[in-house]
């Protein structure tokens, strides 16, 4: 085995850097579509893990068979540079059908999407039902509040407006969903459009259940001592 790593290790490392580009891109617009899974704890869920493996094996794998590392080119500046290019430029690959010597034509994106969408399935499938309990009970809860919401919508306003990882565009369209939240009516559909507002951070959660009125007795159900 260490003969087989120092015989190929450097040019596994080269393979690496598109993987590692592609898993960072792509964990970023994970955790920001999972927002409102409150109870996601990645590093528990045996489905990201799958997920992040083929985030990185695929355009490692691809990089490997398209520049023919098994031939061990000279690792250089040319070489390092395809490899970031490839790494960067993952998502037009994606949209391409590409030769692979020795291989018959390979549609990546169908395959990379088949293989992703089971992956995704695996998440699903350990966080739709709590989550669907969970915000059916915040639903019934603020419902029956009689919190005139105004402390939470100020809470979202400032969260959103505080949040770097936003884009100018982003925390207008936030603000923009906040005003027209206020002005919602009547009050199921007040409710509606705050459940749908409340993509923050889970550890931030139980404030902004808190700032809306959320009762303790929800909240602790499901973040004890927060």
């Amino acid at each position: 085995m260490s003969q087989w790593i120092s015989t190929w290790g450097a040019w596994l490392v080269v393979a690496a850097l598109p993987g590692l580009l592609n898993i960072a891109v792509a964990i970023d617009e994970l955790l920001k579509e999972c927002r409102r899974l409150p109870f996601f704890q990645p590093l528990r869920s045996p489905g990201f893990w799958f997920w992040a493996f083929l985030q990185f094996a695929i355009p490692a794998g691809l990089f490997w068979l398209l520049v023919d590392l098994q031939t061990r080119p000279p690792i250089d500046l040319k070489l390092w540079g395809q490899a970031l290019g490839f790494g960067l430029g993952f998502v037009v690959v994606l949209n391409s059908r590409t030769d692979i010597s020795a291989l018959p034509t390979v549609d990546i994106k169908q395959l990379y999407n088949l293989l992703i969408k089971y992956a995704r399935n695996q998440i699903a499938a350990g966080q739709t039902g709590k989550t669907a309990r969970f915000w059916a009970d915040v639903t019934d809860d603020l419902q029956q509040s009689t919190a005139d919401f105004n402390s939470g919508f100020q809470y979202l306003a400032l969260y959103f407006e505080e949040d770097v990882s936003l884009t100018a565009d982003e925390k207008q369209r936030y603000q923009e969903r906040i005003t027209l939240a206020k002005a919602a009516s009547p009050r199921n559909e007040q409710v509606k459009a705050i459940r749908n507002l409340l993509e923050v951070r889970r550890p931030d959660l139980p404030e902004a259940l808190r700032r809306f009125g959320g009762s303790e007795k929800l909240i602790q159900r499901y973040f004890p001592k927060r």
